[in-house]
C-alpha cells in the first residue's frame, strides 16, 4: 500500500533526488560507465552475430 503523506496524498519525488551531492555522482558515473561498457560492447556483438546467423 502506498504511504500517504500528512495530507493524505502519496508522495511525489522531487525533482534531482535520484543524484548523489558533490563529488559522489561524479565518482559513480565514472565507475557506472567503467562497468557498464564492456557488457554493452558484448551485447552489441552478440547482435550483430546473431543477426548474421539467422540472415
Amino acid at each position: 500500500m502506498d504511504q500517504l503523506t500528512k495530507d493524505r496524498t502519496t508522495p511525489r519525488l522531487p525533482l534531482g533526488r535520484l543524484r548523489f551531492s558533490g563529488d559522489l555522482e561524479s565518482r559513480f558515473s565514472g565507475y557506472s560507465f567503467e562497468h557498464s561498457l564492456p557488457l554493452a560492447r558484448f551485447a552489441i556483438v552478440l547482435a550483430i552475430v546473431l543477426y548474421d546467423e539467422s540472415g
